[in-house]
C-alpha cells in the first residue's frame, strides 16, 4: 500500500506537464507512492504526453477524459482523490512542479509527528509563464500558519501544490464544497479541524499567467466572475458557523467581495448601498474600481495583460 497519494489534475498543460510529472518521479523517499493523474479532456496533446508516462511508470495511474468533466459541474481534484489509497494526499497541479527531491519526504515526516497537524505546506516559487526568468520566493514569516492571515488574504495564500493532508480528512462537507474549488476551502478547513504548519524550504515552483489556469480562463470574463464572486460570498458567509472567533475578519471579506460583485455586474443600486465601504477604499483601489466600473472592456484588457506578466 502506498503511503502517499499524488493526485494531479491537468488539462491543456502540454508545455508543463512533463516538468511536473518528472518533478513528482524525482522524489527521494523512503516509502511507496501512487501518482494519480486526471486529465480534462485536453485538446492540445497533453493527453499523448500523459499516456507515454503511463506507459513507461507503472506508479503513474492515468485517468483522460473524453468529456470536460468541470464544464459538467464536477470538481476534477474530488474525482481524482476518490481513487487515493495512500495515508496522505499531495497535490501538484500539471502546470506547477516540484523542484526538491525530499519534498515528500519531509512532509511525511511532518506529518507522522505532528497528529495535531492537519496541513503542511512550505515556501515555494512563483514564475511568470510567459517569463520564466521573472520569479520570486513567497515565505509565511513562522512555522504556525495563522488562520486570520489566511482569511484576509486576496486568495488562496500557499500554493495548492504545496499541500498534502491526511486522506481522512478529504470530505469536508458542502459548505467547503460550494466554492467549487479546493485550494482555499482545503486551506480554511484544515485550520479549522487542527493546525496549518509552514516548513521554510522552498521546494515547489507555482506558474502565474498560465492561459488555462482557473484565474485566467475564468475571472477575466464578467459573467464567470460574477458567478464565482457569488459563490464565495455563500462560502464565507457559511463558514462563519465553522469559525465564529473569525466572525469580524470574515465580515470584512464578504464585504470585499460584494464591491468586487458591484463592480463586475455595475449594479447602481449596489454601488449606492457599498458607498461608504467604496469611499474608503484606499486610493488605488479606488482608482481601480473606478476604471472597470465605468471602462470594463478596456479594464478586461489591462487586466488579462496583468495576469500574464505581473508576478
Amino acid at each position: 500500500m502506498p503511503k502517499v497519494s499524488v493526485v494531479v489534475q491537468t488539462y491543456n498543460h502540454a508545455p508543463y506537464l512533463a516538468a511536473c510529472l518528472d518533478g513528482i518521479l524525482n522524489q527521494s523517499t523512503s516509502f511507496d507512492v501512487e501518482i494519480l493523474v486526471h486529465d480534462d479532456a485536453s485538446t492540445d496533446g497533453t493527453s499523448d504526453i500523459l499516456r507515454d508516462y503511463a506507459s513507461r511508470y507503472p506508479s503513474i495511474q492515468a485517468w483522460i477524459q473524453t468529456e470536460n468533466q468541470y464544464k459538467l459541474g464536477m470538481n476534477a481534484f474530488i474525482l481524482n482523490a476518490s481513487r487515493a489509497t495512500g495515508d496522505y494526499l499531495a497535490v501538484c497541479d500539471g502546470d506547477d512542479e516540484w523542484i526538491d527531491p525530499l519534498k515528500l519526504q519531509r512532509q511525511v515526516d511532518h506529518l507522522d509527528h505532528h497528529p495535531e497537524c492537519a496541513l503542511v505546506v512550505h515556501a515555494f516559487e512563483k514564475v511568470l509563464a510567459s517569463d520564466p526568468n521573472r520569479k520570486t520566493r513567497v515565505r509565511y514569516p513562522q512555522s504556525l500558519v495563522d488562520l486570520g492571515d489566511m482569511i484576509k488574504a486576496p486568495g488562496c495564500y500557499f500554493s495548492y501544490s504545496t499541500f498534502m493532508f491526511r486522506r481522512q480528512d478529504l470530505d469536508f462537507g458542502e459548505d467547503f464544497a460550494v466554492l467549487r474549488i479546493t485550494d482555499l476551502p482545503r486551506l480554511l478547513y484544515s485550520g479549522i479541524i487542527g493546525e496549518i504548519h509552514y516548513l521554510d524550504e522552498v521546494m515547489s515552483r507555482y506558474r502565474k499567467g498560465v492561459p488555462n489556469s482557473y484565474n485566467y480562463r475564468n475571472l477575466i470574463a464578467p459573467q464567470t466572475t460574477i458567478a464565482h464572486t457569488h459563490r464565495a460570498i455563500e462560502f464565507f458567509t457559511r463558514l462563519k458557523t465553522h469559525a465564529p472567533h473569525y466572525e469580524a475578519l470574515i465580515d470584512q471579506r464578504i464585504q470585499g467581495l460584494q464591491v468586487r460583485l458591484c463592480v463586475k455586474s455595475r449594479d447602481p443600486k449596489m454601488r449606492h448601498a457599498l458607498h461608504p465601504v467604496i469611499s474608503a477604499l484606499p486610493f488605488k483601489q479606488r482608482l481601480a474600481f473606478e476604471l472597470e466600473y465605468h471602462f470594463p472592456r478596456i479594464y478586461r484588457r489591462y487586466l488579462a495583460r496583468r495576469l500574464s506578466h505581473t508576478l
